[in-house]
């Protein structure tokens, strides 16, 4: 699984820049036969006698190599596949494989392999697991503790920025374990799961009822840990985890913290004109406020909503703007407040070719602002009269 990222790809990427011929061989699922070899080579065994194994292995992976050394690694973690000093030669008990691994499948061995591990090493790939596929290190170290886990009894809520308190990180130690056993791999200062089966595995090993509030504990740690002139390199990840918890909330106080969140995180997709994205917080901000927020939080209902047509536009999600907007009139309370939307309405028409009804809302907007046009615009002829005076001169 090698990207642009890995050494191998950047050098692979940057003689393809220069114009050196590489050949590129895909990889596929190796046949039965392919896999018998492999393992006669590997443990010294007949092919003849190593068949029988090699049956198990076809079943359990269908070729995969990752799966293969995945699968033969944890026949060994487990005994199953030995090395005996007095036969000088390994040991294979097919009856015995037979019996332990017949309902499970690659993601099962590596379960099995994940709670084989210190418990600790087990808590760090599980929270892990919760990021994604990578974690930078110093992001790692705001939340890799157990207090993580121990916190979601008492429900922890987010701090404010006065009080932020200096991270613990007292799993980080135990990643170098998973690094070794092949589960994890760090690139410089990135960890990453070496397979997305390993980040699956440790993220089943949470039970489902309660993996809503490890992903709100997770955000939560990460945003109180935080230093605040630092906020804006985490506030992703942490919003996006606390997103992952919404149904952990029971605090209407913390439900409209995490719109105002939300607010700050589109905010900031935007400005990387991450239009995709920015409409998703904008919008989970939204369905957090509460039933009445147009009369209690009015500012931050109009912003969010505001942005969240923007958004849409330039996703081109047209009819979504439109639905938008049109709350926005209904419920804004001064014409200025309705500006916003009018203008997101006007390009909206503009960019569906409406261009006489963009034409007319707009004069609407300028006749109520007290700026009466010099035409009609509505008025083709006299558009076309004026055009054709502009020309002549």
């Amino acid at each position: 699984e090698v990207n642009n990222s890995h050494p191998l790809g950047a050098k692979l990427y940057e003689m393809e820049m220069r114009s050196v011929v590489v050949t590129k061989i895909e990889v596929t699922n190796i046949k039965k036969e392919e896999i018998n070899a492999l393992i006669s080579d590997a443990f010294h065994l007949s092919e003849t006698f190593a068949i029988a194994v090699t049956d198990i292995v076809h079943q359990r992976t269908n070729g995969n190599i990752f799966s293969i050394t995945r699968f033969l690694q944890s026949l060994c973690d487990e005994g199953l596949l030995q090395w005996s000093s007095v036969s000088n030669s390994w040991e294979i008990n097919i009856k015995s494989i037979e019996a332990e691994l017949a309902p499970d499948d690659s993601v099962g061995m590596l379960v099995r392999k994940i709670l084989q591990l210190p418990e600790k090493t087990q808590l760090a790939l599980k929270l892990i697991s919760c990021v994604g596929s990578s974690c930078a290190e110093s992001t790692l170290l705001l939340f890799l503790n157990e207090n993580v886990v121990t916190n979601m009894k008492v429900k922890t809520t987010v701090k404010r920025v006065d009080e932020k308190r200096s991270p613990t990180n007292d799993l980080f130690p135990f990643l170098c374990i998973a690094v070794d056993e092949g589960l994890l791999k760090k690139e410089g200062t990135i960890y990453k799961f070496t397979h997305d089966q390993v980040q699956y595995a440790a993220y089943s090993l949470i039970p489902e009822d309660e993996k809503s509030l490890w992903h709100m504990q997770i955000g939560r740690t990460i945003w109180n840990n935080v230093r605040e002139k630092d906020e804006d390199t985490v506030i992703f990840i942490a919003v996006d985890q606390m997103n992952c918890g919404i149904a952990s909330i029971d605090s209407d106080d913390q439900r409209l913290f995490l719109a105002k969140l939300n607010l700050r995180s589109g905010g900031k997709a935007m400005s990387f004109s991450i239009f995709s994205s920015s409409a998703s917080y904008f919008g989970t901000g939204i369905r957090l406020l509460s039933r009445d927020h147009w009369d209690n939080n009015y500012d931050l209902s109009l912003h969010l909503h505001n942005y969240y047509a923007d958004a849409e536009y330039c996703n081109g999600n047209f009819s979504q703007v439109r639905e938008v907007a049109k709350t926005v009139l209904e419920m804004s309370t001064t014409f200025h407040d309705q500006l916003r939307a009018h203008f997101v309405l006007i390009k909206t028409l503009s960019a569906e070719n409406r261009l006489h009804e963009a034409i007319k809302t707009g004069t609407s907007v300028l006749t109520h602002l007290g700026y009466h046009p010099p035409l009609a615009f509505s008025d083709k002829s006299a558009i076309d009269e004026t055009f054709k005076e502009t020309s002549n001169n």
